[in-house]
């Protein structure tokens, strides 16, 4: 499948999925009640860039600039003591990130950062239930625009 970028739409619904996209879409108060909000935010903006056919895959590096890895910090892009870290995000990240690094092929990296949002989606059942699910993986980094309907 196509990389579908659309920054509402991986965060918050499926359109290509859905047979009434009015019903998939919910409203913040519903996706802050998923405890890990800001992280899987923080990892749908990090496979925006992973779409981007001209973007630097530094942040598969855990010093990388806005590196995928701050995503685990309470607040996304801000330093955190290990301590703060959240457990399960490390263990995604451990698990399909670590092996990666800039030169990694562009569509392992979107599925790995794809794995890392699907496993955190797991963390909660609120996460699931208001976010959209991990999968079809994304293939290429061909960036498509939807409007939904």
């Amino acid at each position: 499948m196509q990389c579908v970028v659309f920054f509402a739409a991986i965060a918050v619904l499926w359109g290509p999925t859905c047979a009434n996209a009015d019903q998939m879409i919910f409203s913040p108060e519903e996706r802050r009640s998923c405890p890990l909000f800001q992280q899987i935010g923080c990892v749908s903006d990090v496979l925006e860039k992973a779409c981007e056919p001209d973007e630097d895959a530094g942040f598969v590096e855990k010093t990388g600039v806005e590196s995928i890895w701050m995503c685990c910090c309470p607040m996304p892009y801000m330093k955190c003591a290990r301590s703060a870290r959240h457990a399960g995000c490390d263990a995604a990240l451990k698990k399909y990130v670590e092996p990666l690094n800039r030169n990694s092929d562009g569509a392992e990296i979107r599925k790995a950062v794809q794995r890392v949002r699907g496993d955190l989606l797991k963390e909660h059942e609120n996460c699931g239930k208001f976010y959209a699910p991990m999968e079809p993986l994304f293939s290429t980094g061909t960036r498509h625009h939807i409007t939904p309907s």
